[in-house]
């Protein structure tokens, strides 16, 4: 079996002659692949992967949403393994396909995939990326799991060619490098806990010690959500199953989530994978901001009070202004801090809503996010020069 560019998939006998030939409707790049029982897999040009019974007759066909180039692999299962992308793309698509021609998941990947898909024993599909016109691109070599989702990302080069797998490792060439990996299961961590206190004042600094259990050992990162729109990001590494110590206070409100995730030290590049979050509540007292009104004017201007039972210290609020620009927004900030505010009294805060330079004759829409201390309250409405109408 042969595909060409003349659109058709030609079957020839074993002396040379044409026994029969089947027409997609565009050109066909990549060889066939064919099953166990006879079943001939194809891409074309034109968006299908098609399915041909041993006879040269259409068994299906199956909308790839974009070209698809390289050849299909099949796994043990039977399922078929193919990759499509839009031409001059930065994008392409992994699909499995059941052997009646329905869709089993779709993996989407950074960067073009021009080499056939190759599948282990455990159903584990291997792929590399390239990325079309692009300086000194960042392109990955990806491993998915036979439900679709990905079992781990490694940063590399151009990869235009097919892996191969012997004896336990996977081959590949990336650019001018040829590369050999040995392929090891990874497990994610234990979901954190977290201990600590659970009723605190504010203002004061409070210890919580967070801890999980990686199944291979390997050292943790975590990532802590303090529940006032601040966090860690990435911390680490440190070893499995220690009990690590961090310090927060909050400057006001009524109560606090605390959320922790985790991931092993693979998970930084090769297995991009992390636990889910665990949920930790903690009781507040003390200082206690909200966001009474918010008015427009000759700027945005918004009122808060300390409705708490102590006086309010070294309370942040930042106010984001979103500006539509091309189709997307453009965001400006404005930020401050309440140095002191005795219970129950009230500030006014004043700031100049700048319609920047990309809205013609300083008229536009927008949107604002007010945040003071754990308090939000989100606006929208017109800018005229330094005039801002709220609604």
């Amino acid at each position: 079996y042969i595909g060409l560019y003349d659109t058709y998939l030609y079957c020839f006998d074993p002396n040379g002659t044409i026994r029969r030939k089947f027409k997609a409707k565009s050109n066909i790049h990549g060889p066939p692949t064919i099953a166990e029982d006879g079943t001939v897999y194809f891409g074309s040009w034109d968006n299908h992967v098609y399915a041909l019974y041993p006879n040269g007759t259409l068994r299906w066909v199956f909308n790839a949403v974009c070209s698809v180039d390289p050849s299909p692999a099949i796994d043990n299962e039977g399922n078929i393994i193919f990759a499509s992308y839009p031409y001059k793309g930065d994008h392409s698509y992994l699909f499995s396909v059941s052997p009646n021609g329905t869709r089993n998941w779709r993996y989407k990947t950074v960067g073009v995939i021009f080499g056939s898909p190759v599948v282990d024993r455990d159903g584990v599909v291997y792929v590399g990326t390239e990325m079309w016109d692009v300086p000194r691109p960042e392109n990955f070599f990806y491993a998915v799991d036979p439900d679709g989702s990905l079992r781990w990302r490694l940063t590399t080069g151009d990869v235009e060619g097919s892996p191969a797998i012997s004896n336990g490792m996977i081959y590949f060439g990336s650019y001018r490098y040829l590369y050999a990996f040995e392929m090891v299961n990874n497990s994610v961590p234990s979901v954190p806990v977290v201990e600590g206190p659970v009723d605190v004042e504010t203002g004061e600094s409070m210890v919580y010690s967070f801890r999980c259990v990686d199944p291979e050992g390997d050292d943790v990162y975590y990532w802590v959500d303090w529940g006032d729109f601040s966090n860690t990001s990435w911390i680490g590494p440190f070893r499995s199953g220690e009990w690590v110590n961090l310090t927060h206070s909050w400057c006001e409100g009524s109560g606090v989530c605390i959320r922790v995730k985790a991931m092993d030290v693979w998970g930084l590049d090769v297995f991009p994978r992390e636990t889910c979050w665990f949920f930790y509540n903690v009781s507040l007292s003390g200082a206690d901001m909200m966001i009474e009104k918010v008015r427009g004017g000759l700027g945005l201007s918004f009122l808060v009070k300390n409705i708490g039972s102590a006086t309010a210290r070294n309370v942040p609020w930042v106010v984001l202004f979103h500006y539509p620009s091309g189709g997307s927004y453009v965001t400006g900030m404005r930020e401050g801090v309440f140095l002191w505010v005795p219970v129950q009294s009230s500030r006014w805060v004043h700031v100049w809503f700048f319609p920047l330079w990309y809205i013609n004759d300083f008229c536009g829409e927008f949107r604002a996010d007010i945040r003071v201390g754990m308090d939000e309250e989100k606006v929208k409405g017109w800018a005229i020069g330094y005039l801002v109408i709220l609604g």
